[in-house]
């Protein structure tokens, strides 16, 4: 066969198409091999295994994709009688759309699962049930919205619609969204946790019971479950007193004694009153600080820790009667304000022989 015979064979629209579609095959392995064996190597040298996983999901997507590329390219060279290559057209895009579809769902889990293995039980519970219900609903969204247009389906009145039910559901619901959002941050930011004792900025204290997506419930001292939406404890400051490593607290206990008492005295009998008590702690130390002097008092502050929060109240009773006890049996007075009155003139009334 001759170099021009050859050639127009070659010319020939359906040879050309079958080339072109050689050619996307042997690119698709090519990329496959390269996902198979060069990035699956530089993956296995990372100490996570989420990039072996993504590799792997993104391999088969990648060479379908090549594949079917190469088949609307073939079709566009050498077309299909009639109407048949838009609808093969039509049915190569929707695939590519599916495919990816799946392929975005598979890695969006694989990442919810690695999260889940490293957060707390609460974020769990919570978050990533609600992202990964987004997560399925926006990519099952962009899919349709994607396909409907291949398939002649308009949507310009579907997105209209869409945007007014969405308009009235979000002013109806508004304050839910809010609470809603507002558990999301709360719960990103960590600020608490079920079992930690929380003081808001209106002076509600308790233990946090129960956190739900649209409220939180605080159990008070009183043995009342108080229900405060998310949205107001998210933009309001949030005391956590056992958020820490440690669930101790410490307590302030503020003293005033007479002028001229013995402050070291009064030092020593601050330091050993909370040995005496039920709820005080060793460790860390109490301690005493002379404060300030007042206009009727010295004042002192004895500061110690109690295990938890939840025994400031009683405790704080109890070193409050000791220390009275202790000074009257010292006989150390605890002043209380007063004031002089100092006549300098008396006004004389008339008839008044001053007798």
């Amino acid at each position: 066969m001759s170099w021009e015979s050859l050639l127009d064979l070659i010319n020939q629209p359906y040879i050309r198409a079958l080339l072109a579609l050689a050619g996307f095959t042997l690119l698709a392995f090519v990329v496959r091999w390269v996902f198979q064996t060069v990035m699956s190597r530089l993956a296995r040298r990372t100490a996570t295994k989420i990039d072996d996983q993504i590799i792997a999901d993104l391999r088969g997507p990648v060479t379908l994709s090549i594949l079917f590329w190469g088949v609307s390219v073939a079709l566009q060279i050498a077309p299909l009688p009639g109407q048949l290559s838009r609808y093969v057209a039509i049915l190569i895009n929707s695939a590519i759309i599916i495919i990816w579809s799946v392929a975005v769902l598979q890695i969006s889990r694989l990442l919810l699962q690695t999260w889940e293995r490293h957060s707390e039980a609460l974020t769990r519970q919570r978050l990533l049930p609600l992202f990964e219900n987004l997560i399925k609903l926006t990519v099952v969204l962009l899919a349709l919205l994607t396909l409907l247009p291949l398939w002649g389906v308009p949507i310009t009145g579907l997105l209209t619609s869409a945007g007014l039910a969405g308009l009235v559901l979000g002013l109806a619901a508004q304050s839910t969204l809010a609470n809603i959002f507002g558990g999301v941050a709360l719960t990103i930011d960590r600020t608490y946790k079920i079992g930690d004792y929380i003081v808001l900025d209106d002076g509600r204290r308790g233990r946090v019971s129960e956190i739900g997506l649209r409220s939180t419930r605080i159990l008070t001292r009183d043995e009342v479950e108080i229900t405060i939406p998310n949205a107001l404890i998210a933009n309001s400051k949030v005391i956590n007193q056992t958020g820490r490593r440690s669930p101790k607290m410490r307590i302030r206990v503020p003293v005033g004694v007479a002028y001229g008492s013995d402050i070291e005295r009064v030092r020593q009998i601050l330091l050993e009153i909370p040995g005496d008590c039920q709820h005080t702690v060793a460790q860390p130390e109490p301690r005493v600080r002379f404060r300030a002097l007042g206009d009727s008092s010295l004042k002192f502050e004895l500061l110690c820790w109690i295990p938890e929060p939840s025994l400031s109240g009683r405790t704080l009773d109890e070193l409050l009667c000791k220390i009275y006890q202790r000074f009257q049996a010292e006989g150390i007075v605890i002043p209380f304000p007063q004031r002089d009155l100092h006549l300098r003139d008396w006004p004389v009334q008339r008839g008044d022989s001053g007798a």
